[in-house]
């Protein structure tokens, strides 16, 4: 067999910890070392990762930027540097098999038209399967198809998928530059998603390949950020995946409901994170405490103040001041919620935040995603059915698993006419919130 050029990417941002595991699996690689290269881009780490590679593992060629780039930008940057027939992503909290690279490059010489082949990934100590394929949940989130499978029998064959995980994957370099790369845009968490598809509607093919195997160490690389960050990604990269992707007749159904949707799903966080929502609805019938307050103006405070001070003393007094500026500022610590603990309140009400900003954002660059949806769409080669036919990719189910969310979701969902809309690839019974299988 002819062994094609390879340049494996590790893009690393303070990741030493995961770096000996890592970088000691690809030094075991059953690749011929005269066709790879082994490269660590690195965006700017401060732990010392640099200086650890460079003394522990000599051999790799090392790629430091001058700043943190994140996932996209990143590995783009570290794609430019190399000239390969084709290029490697590998999370740093990732280790591999020594047949997990040969096992890719066969693939993907053997399967036609095939440009893209992911890897099967187990958890570390490969008990159970972290990915077995992409599932789409059919308003822009994804999932990993698989994810806590204990057999690991299951998804055995060669299959397509319609993305591959961006963090274990092979892709012939040129095609990974006509396309576009990741988008910059993404910065993290779902790009992969957005790839493939931009493969597949561009002519291309994607597979799984369960000889090639890697495990995953959970919680580590960029899943140390702050929920409410990862939700802000995940919210807008979702809608600006719809956005890029999806074909006109599809879009103009999905994109509204999407948006609605969106917003119950941040009214439910600021509901649950203790902000009393019902403060902003107008009843006629019902009183509230605002309309009172209104009335009596100060007068209705320092009355107020006055007997708390004589019945209960200066420390109930100062809390309740504290609470009333928390709530006038927006502050998720109100007495409606004093059950749960401040830190998860502080956190729910962040999450909700982020629904906030991550729509905002995608309001704000519109324009910019229209004009990247006009240049693929004109260069489309395969109809969004004949995609999701293949791949068998989508799934119609809640991405938020709550009672509420569910009627709501479903009550839309036949509002918008999506079982029309998707026709025979329209499947209520799989589901989307993450269950762990097995």
């Amino acid at each position: 067999m002819h062994y094609p050029s390879v340049a494996v990417i590790v893009l690393n941002y303070n990741g030493l910890e995961y770096l000996e595991d890592c970088c000691s699996s690809l030094s075991r690689l059953d690749y011929p070392t005269d066709c790879l290269e082994l490269v660590l881009a690195d965006n700017a780490s401060t732990d010392g990762s640099l200086d650890f590679v460079r003394n522990r593992f000599p051999h790799m060629r090392v790629l430091p930027f001058e700043k943190n780039h994140g996932f996209c930008a990143g590995n783009n940057l570290a794609v430019a540097q190399t000239d390969s027939e084709l290029v490697a992503f590998l999370n740093t909290d990732m280790k591999v098999d020594p047949h997990w690279l040969a096992a890719l490059v066969e693939t993907l010489k053997t399967e036609t038209d095939v440009v893209c082949a992911s890897s099967k990934i187990l958890n570390w100590d490969g008990s159970r399967i972290d990915f077995g394929g992409t599932l789409l949940q059919y308003l822009g989130h994804a999932r990993a198809v698989g994810y806590g499978n204990s057999d690991l029998s299951a998804y055995d064959d060669v299959h397509y998928i319609l993305a591959p995980c961006g963090g274990a994957m092979l892709i012939e370099r040129q095609v990974f530059l006509d396309v576009g790369g990741f988008d910059e845009d993404f910065v993290a968490y779902f790009e992969d998603v957005d790839l493939g598809w931009r493969l597949w509607l561009l002519g291309h093919k994607v597979v799984l390949v369960p000889e090639s195997i890697c495990h995953h160490a959970h919680f580590g690389s960029f899943s140390k950020q702050p929920d409410a960050k990862i939700q802000y990604l995940y919210e807008r990269n979702a809608l600006s995946t719809i956005i890029k992707n999806y074909e006109d007749r599809y879009l103009s159904q999905i994109l509204p409901l999407a948006l609605l949707l969106h917003a119950k799903r941040a009214h439910l966080f600021g509901e649950m994170s203790g902000l009393d929502l019902t403060r902003c609805r107008f009843d006629l019938e019902t009183p509230t405490q605002a309309s009172q307050v209104a009335r009596s103006g100060m007068r209705y405070y320092l009355q107020s103040a006055w007997r708390m001070l004589q019945n209960e003393g200066p420390a109930a007094l100062w809390h309740a001041l504290r609470q009333e500026l928390e709530r006038r500022h927006g502050d998720p610590t109100t007495p409606s919620t004093a059950f749960a603990p401040a830190a998860r309140q502080q956190e729910l009400f962040w999450i909700q935040q982020a629904y906030l900003a991550a729509v905002s954002d995608v309001v704000d660059r519109y324009g910019d995603l229209l004009n990247k949806r006009a240049g693929l769409q004109e260069q489309r080669r395969r109809s969004d059915r004949e995609i999701f036919e293949t791949v068998q990719a989508l799934s119609f189910g809640v991405c938020m698993d709550t009672p509420e969310y569910r009627h709501t979701h479903e009550r839309l969902r036949d509002l918008f006419a999506i079982k029309e809309l998707f026709g025979e690839n329209f499947d209520p019974d799989l589901p989307f919130a993450q269950r762990r299988e097995g």
